[in-house]
């Protein structure tokens, strides 16, 4: 987010990404189908492949081809980095950065994907508790079927809230 921009009045939805292009075209297709998106802004962070993994860079590409592509079908900020950050760096720098503007965000990384109705489960929960000092965070998570021998997608969704 540059200084320049307009800071939106959305609620902000932090989502990570590196080399995952089916995962991350998964979440963002996930993401439009959820109730309430349109009172959200997505802040996409796309990490760059570390010089030492050329095999990544095409990856990487696919990715970043893909959140353009849905630029205009979210409302969608994205970073992409010019260097590798890894994935630690990568997260404290694009939460700490949407920080500088948002009281609190919600989190997603690329194997993250929403169902319909977590946004109205999760949006009045941040409002709610905003002001209470003694809450970090908000969270869901769905247990898999036992039946389930291959999980391809895990949700868990975290916000934060500046302290």
């Amino acid at each position: 987010m540059e200084n320049s921009q307009v800071v939106s009045n959305k609620i902000p939805i932090v989502f990570i990404n590196y080399n995952r292009p089916d995962k991350t075209e998964i979440v963002l297709n996930a993401l439009s189908k959820c109730d309430g998106i349109e009172k959200c802004k997505v802040y996409a962070f796309s990490d760059a492949a570390p010089l030492d993994r050329p095999d990544n860079v095409e990856k990487v590409e696919e990715v970043r081809k893909i959140l353009d592509s849905w630029k205009n079908k979210l409302d969608m900020e994205i970073t992409h980095r010019s260097e590798n950050f890894g994935c630690s760096k990568n997260v404290v720098y694009a939460v700490n950065q949407v920080f500088e503007n948002f009281e609190y965000c919600v989190y997603f990384e690329d194997d993250t994907v929403p169902e319909k109705d977590f946004l109205d489960f999760m949006l009045p929960l941040l409002e709610r508790y905003k002001d209470t000092e003694n809450v970090f965070s908000i969270g869901t998570y769905i247990t898999p079927p036992p039946h389930t021998h291959k999980i391809n997608t895990l949700l868990t969704m975290k916000s934060f809230k500046k302290f």
